[in-house]
């Protein structure tokens, strides 16, 4: 875990002027910040800032959407991680958390951390989070943390880890009770590189593309090693029968004035034959955030529900 300034990473103009769409929880200023501190996630992958090892072959995904909360809670006493995954899942989760309260009047309750064994961790009923119980002085946090500084942590490993990081809202007792705390959660998952053919049609300019569009295209089916190149008939056979798009398809039908059971009748393959190849990068991105806002959704649902076993702090 480390805690940087605006200033640190040159985004000190940048966050002022996002601010109140940060605060007013505006998508479009969220979506914003999240694609200005990926390169700050992966800079503090590479440089080893966050003591985390990982292979040459990695890249950031943005994960979910941007949460914004507030609270003025009692001490957690049981911290978090957000993510405990299989082999086959992410590589991990870094999340970035900032403080939107002011530095003349900072919150009591703050995001505080602890390190422990991975086997002295309770896991969650679903197995995707553990938790661990603390006591206040095997915490740390910093000690005046407000708007302008931010903290980049581990917020989920591989089941591998011997060592995790846990963290969670606490009341510290060297700050003054004053105003709720208001604050913003970024989220990425660290990805294992698809491996791709040296002389693969096009995979220089897909690579580039796909860095510009902020990494939505981490979970789709064009990015899995061995899926069909993205302008052949395979890959749009492969699409016409994906569940997340025939959803994304049968709403936009409703939205526009169509029953959704017409969607039987519209020939999805024969439309998608039509795109050329920055539309088909859009439908892909279209079906990443789906799929990354049911994760979401289940991740929640599972905090949720361990919450319920194990009073953990927000």
């Amino acid at each position: 875990m480390r805690s940087f300034s605006f200033e640190d990473v040159g985004l000190a103009p940048f966050m002022a002027q996002h601010r109140a769409g940060i605060e007013a929880g505006d998508a479009d200023a969220l979506a914003t910040a999240h694609l200005a501190f990926r390169p700050i996630v992966e800079r503090c992958l590479e440089d080893g800032t966050l003591n985390f090892e990982l292979g040459d072959t990695w890249h950031v995904a943005r994960y979910a959407e941007p949460t914004v909360r507030g609270g003025k809670k009692t001490y957690a006493e049981y911290l978090h991680n957000d993510a405990w995954y299989d082999d086959d899942g992410p590589l991990a989760m870094v999340n970035v958390w900032l403080i939107l309260n002011d530095s003349d009047a900072p919150p009591r309750n703050q995001l505080v951390f602890c390190a422990c064994d991975a086997a002295d961790a309770i896991p969650s009923a679903s197995g995707h989070m553990l938790h661990a119980g603390v006591s206040t002085d095997e915490v740390a946090c910093e000690a005046n943390m407000s708007w302008g500084r931010f903290y980049v942590f581990v917020s989920g490993q591989r089941k591998t880890a011997r060592r995790v990081l846990l963290h969670g809202a606490a009341d510290v007792p060297w700050i003054d009770a004053g105003e709720d705390r208001r604050s913003c959660e970024l989220r990425y998952t660290i990805q294992a590189m698809p491996e791709r053919a040296d002389d693969a049609p096009g995979a220089e300019e897909e690579k580039d593309d796909d860095a510009g569009l902020g990494g939505l295209f981490d979970d789709s089916s064009d990015s899995e090693p061995g899926s069909p190149d993205l302008m052949s008939a395979a890959w749009v056979e492969r699409m016409s029968r994906d569940p997340v798009l025939q959803g994304i398809m049968a709403r936009g039908l409703e939205r526009t004035g169509y029953d959704p059971a017409s969607l039987t009748q519209f020939d999805i393959a024969s439309w998608l034959e039509g795109l050329d190849i920055a539309q088909r990068r859009y439908v892909i991105s279209d079906i990443a955030e789906v799929r990354a806002e049911q994760a979401e959704i289940n991740r929640r649902f599972a905090e949720f529900h361990a919450n319920d076993q194990f009073p953990a702090g927000g």
